[in-house]
């Protein structure tokens, strides 16, 4: 297996290396089978390579939980590579998706600090090459990429105060409590991954992105990007370990206050894929609210990381399938309905796979820490609530076929119902409870408000409309005092943009992608001689 185990990081890098180089169609029949060798790798739990010669000393290996998001990783670029074939996209497009596909396994299968960190930054780096291929995403974009280095700028910071401490995943959590700096860790290690998940205000990125982004971009982090947040707080936090009921309490409150909040401006979007963007950093809440609970109980970690793997699964597959129905849209009736399913899963709706992430979660919150137990109660259910008239806004949003086949969308949506499956295996006894009638009232009653409320808004003509991005969109309104004269000096000529011919010349010359590679490999080549010879 430890063959196998190369052979998933290394495939990725042999089609972005057969992209970069022929400019032709050969490696674009191939995407779809770049994540197939670490599917295989996924079900055998246990297989280590260690690469000491490689940068600071690269080591990977596949435990249970890595193993659970590879095969969701596996199934998200498998269908992704798929659409990707008849897709008119750009060389730097598949370039930066085949990076991506290999910094994203790599997150998942590093078994140290430094690779862990080597790995994301080449997907957080190379996601935004991606995400930025239509015009209209190039906002959204630009923020991504600056709140993604900001997050690996965190990131490094944590590992470099772990120093010695920061070396295999194994014994990280028990060397994390004897560190002396453990708080200032914790706070850089959240900052980290915050970003990819979307907690409040750092979410700013996400609608402007989804709404512009690619549809297969948009799939891709819908799918497993922003879950890659969610593992790295698994990875990196004292889950298990030993409790901290102060970051307990922040991780609750950020991610009801996430949930609620971008659920309901969802709400008010006009833009299918701006809708997803919400709901994604909405359900995301859900799940930080899952990691505070963890830290407040290590007793019972065993088995509430099953229930993060149980909701991520869930949510990658749902969105992906969602992201992809506004690329090919539906057409006929029993299509809608299977889009309607798949929506309202999110929400909870029975017998999907959300009916069981929703009851998960609710058996979850119950251990909760006693001044959240009784606020709980009544917030998480007023989140299917704000899911489900956000979800109704979407297929009120989501256009009609528009050419092309509807079978990956479909298809997608109707295997998350294997979610249920792994929750038998999983967890079969809070999986079993699912099933009783007390759960399924209690799951059906928010959705029945819900559709009374947009019967009643229909009928009375109500309805809100808010700018998309929120902040991002507050933000842009704000202007420096002066800035009206700036502007019209550059524009007239007093005050030229390039202030010499040669400066111009040579920003053309650095943004060329290849002298732009060739610098990046110097400074990485300098980068491995000064720690090599300290």
């Amino acid at each position: 297996m430890v063959i196998f185990l190369a052979l998933s990081l290394l495939w990725p890098l042999a089609l972005t290396l057969l992209a970069g180089l022929e400019r032709g169609r050969v490696s674009r029949r191939w995407w779809w089978t770049g994540a197939l060798p670490a599917a295989l790798v996924a079900v055998f739990p246990g297989t280590e390579l260690k690469l000491p010669w490689l940068l600071v000393g690269m080591h990977f290996r596949v435990d249970s939980l890595g193993g659970a998001f590879l095969l969701l990783a596996a199934v998200v670029f498998t269908v992704a590579g798929w659409q990707l074939r008849g897709q008119p996209v750009s060389q730097r497009f598949r370039v930066c998706y085949g990076l991506t596909l290999a910094g994203t396994l790599g997150v998942l299968t590093a078994w140290n600090g430094m690779s862990f960190y080597a790995c994301f930054s080449l997907m957080a780096l190379a996601a935004y090459g991606i995400l930025r291929e239509h015009p209209g995403a190039r906002r959204g974009a630009r923020w991504y990429l600056a709140l993604a280095l900001v997050g690996e700028l965190a990131l490094l910071c944590a590992v470099l105060l772990l120093g010695e401490r920061g070396g295999e995943f194994d014994n990280l959590s028990r060397q994390l409590a004897e560190h002396p700096q453990r708080g200032a860790v914790l706070a850089l290690v959240y900052l980290a991954f915050a970003i990819k998940v979307g907690n409040i205000p750092l979410h700013l990125w996400v609608p402007a992105a989804y709404g512009g982004g690619h549809p297969l971009a948009v799939a891709i982090f819908g799918g497993i990007i922003t879950n890659l947040g969610i593992f790295g707080w698994l990875r990196f936090l004292p889950l298990g370990q030993w409790a901290s009921p102060a970051w307990s309490h922040w991780f609750l409150g950020v991610g009801l206050a996430s949930t609620l909040y971008c659920a309901l401006l969802g709400a008010c979007q006009h833009r299918s894929r701006s809708i997803l963007g919400y709901s994604s950093a909405s359900q995301m809440g859900l799940a930080t609210l899952l990691i505070g609970v963890g830290l407040a109980r290590p007793d019972q970690w065993h088995w509430l990381q099953w229930v993060v793997v149980v909701f991520s699964f869930h949510h990658g597959l749902i969105k992906t399938g969602l992201v992809l129905a506004t690329l090919r849209g539906w057409q006929h009736g029993w299509q809608l309905a299977v889009l309607a399913l798949g929506a309202l899963a999110l929400a909870g709706l029975p017998p999907t796979s959300g009916w069981l992430a929703k009851h998960l979660l609710k058996e979850s919150a119950l251990l909760a820490a006693e001044p959240w137990q009784p606020w709980l109660d009544i917030l998480l259910p007023l989140t299917s609530l704000t899911t489900g008239l956000m979800m109704i806004q979407f297929l009120r949003r989501c256009p009609r076929a528009r050419g092309g086949q509807a079978r990956a969308w479909i298809g997608l949506l109707l295997a998350s119902l294997a979610v249920w499956l792994a929750g038998f295996y999983l967890l079969p006894e809070l999986t079993r409870a699912t099933l009783s009638g007390k759960s399924l009232a209690q799951a059906l009653q928010p959705l029945l408000i819900t559709a009374l409320l947009v019967a009643g808004g229909r009928v009375l003509g109500l309805g809100l409309r808010l700018p998309e991005g929120d902040l991002l969109y507050i933000l842009s309104r704000i202007r420096p005092p002066g800035w009206r004269s700036l502007s019209a000096r550059t524009h007239t000529g007093a005050m030229p943009a390039p202030l010499w011919p040669w400066l111009a010349l040579l920003e053309r010359r650095l943004r060329r992608t290849q002298v732009a590679g060739l610098l990046l490999l110097s400074l990485l080549a300098a980068l491995v001689l000064l720690i090599a010879h300290p």
